[in-house]
């Protein structure tokens, strides 16, 4: 494929990556938000964000066995098809009643409908590498970070300015170029090259589909990659629990709606060249350096969020998040999909995912159990503990010399 149609299918790929952040945004960043403001209490929020990130767990690696049984060209109708549902349930926000079981119901559904698509979008960027064809991770996803952190710092004001129902019209509105563009993503392979990728043997290598495994399989297969997600889930946890509580650890400081989505523009505008950049840095830096160092940087600023005495120190915080959260994201998607063969890069991806629903399974505990009423310090103090035992766990398990490009036959 010529340099221009790869360039004009990589402009395709960002731009999914741009509407799919802002859908993430406004559902994630502002899920306290939108419950507090529909009469739930910080316990129920705890509980219904923990169902949906426990659903999305079981449902991701179930997903992604699908996908890596079915021809990967397809996948696209996957994601659509959990899209139009997500759709569905987002419209039906719109007329469910105010701290209702239905209106909890619901909001289960988007969550978990929109967890379970990540993995899909992540893996196609090393899936069409078995056709020779190439899409840039790092900046499609600096182009999400870009978008997220847009609608971040616009629907904070929005929110203040037009209320909580403005959320879901806006996702609905946001659903619609989404599915488009995912629809429409169709590379047009030829077909020998298609049956070259599928059944040539690397040497030393079974052809893929005569080496499928179960899920099960998978876990006892990659052992020390398992260990390395244990300790990436310790360190998230703390992270998604800032991010999902922000508004409870601002308030007692005097901030609001509009403060959190400045905060919230601040981390994501630095995730930007972390991402976009990010194929530069690990020609010079390791992959496993690269964990360990945004390791490093997740304990050092939630400790600075810990002992903040004001909005203006939690803001500082904020830019950390470039060595941390920005580097994190890129580094573990690229290590994923190197530690684990190709034929189980959806599982890899789908793991990866998983440990970050996991992640956000225990931030909704810790917020549920451990905030009483504007008091966040235990959480926090926990959260800071478990960073620290992460980034050890890390260190450990990584694999050192494993590069973030793939350098064998399989690339």
């Amino acid at each position: 494929m010529d340099r221009k149609t790869a360039a004009l299918w990589n402009l395709r790929y960002m731009a999914i990556y741009a509407v799919y952040w802002m859908v993430y945004c406004v559902l994630f960043a502002f899920t306290a938000v939108y419950l507090l403001g529909n009469g739930y209490t910080n316990r129920a929020i705890g509980i219904i964000m923990a169902v949906a990130y426990v659903a999305a767990l079981i449902l991701q690696p179930v997903a992604a066995d699908v996908a890596d049984r079915t021809e990967k060209s397809k996948i696209k109708n996957m994601i659509c098809s959990l899209l139009i549902l997500m759709g569905g349930a987002t419209a039906g926000l719109l007329v469910a009643r105010k701290s209702g079981i239905f209106m909890a119901l619901l909001y289960v559904a988007v969550l978990m409908l929109l967890m379970v698509v990540q993995p899909l979008l992540n893996s196609m960027a090393f899936i069409f590498e078995e056709y020779g064809m190439t899409l840039n991770f790092g900046v499609a996803r600096a182009t999400g970070s870009l978008f997220y952190a847009i609608t971040s710092i616009v629907g904070g004001y929005a929110v203040d300015a037009y209320g909580v129902r403005i959320l879901p019209w806006a996702v609905c509105v946001m659903i619609i170029p989404l599915l488009f563009l995912v629809f429409t993503f169709h590379i047009r392979i030829p077909r020998e090259k298609v049956e070259t990728a599928q059944t040539e043997a690397v040497p030393g290598k079974v052809p893929w589909q005569k080496k499928q495994i179960g899920l099960l399989a998978f876990v006892r297969k990659y052992k020390r990659f398992m260990l390395f997600l244990a300790g990436c889930t310790l360190m998230i946890s703390a992270h998604n629990f800032i991010n999902s509580f922000y508004i409870q650890i601002l308030t007692p400081l005097g901030g609001g709606s509009g403060e959190m989505g400045v905060a919230f523009f601040l981390g994501a505008i630095v995730e930007i060249p972390a991402n976009a950049l990010f194929t530069r840095i690990e020609k010079k830096i390791s992959c496993a350096a690269l964990l360990i160092i945004s390791s490093l940087a997740f304990v050092i600023k939630h400790g600075i969020t810990l002992f903040a005495p004001s909005v203006a120190i939690l803001m500082v915080a904020q830019p950390i998040q470039f060595f941390g959260y920005g580097l994190f994201t890129a580094a573990s998607v690229y290590y994923a999909s190197r530690v684990v063969e190709a034929q189980d890069v959806v599982k890899g991806q789908a793991f990866v995912t998983g440990m970050l629903t996991l992640s956000s399974v225990v931030a909704s505990i810790m917020g549920g159990t451990l905030i009483r009423g504007e008091e966040t310090f235990p959480a926090l103090l926990v959260g800071e503990i478990m960073t620290v035992i992460g980034l050890l766990i890390v260190a450990f398990s990584v694999e050192r010399n494993q590069n973030c490009r793939r350098v064998d036959s399989d690339s």
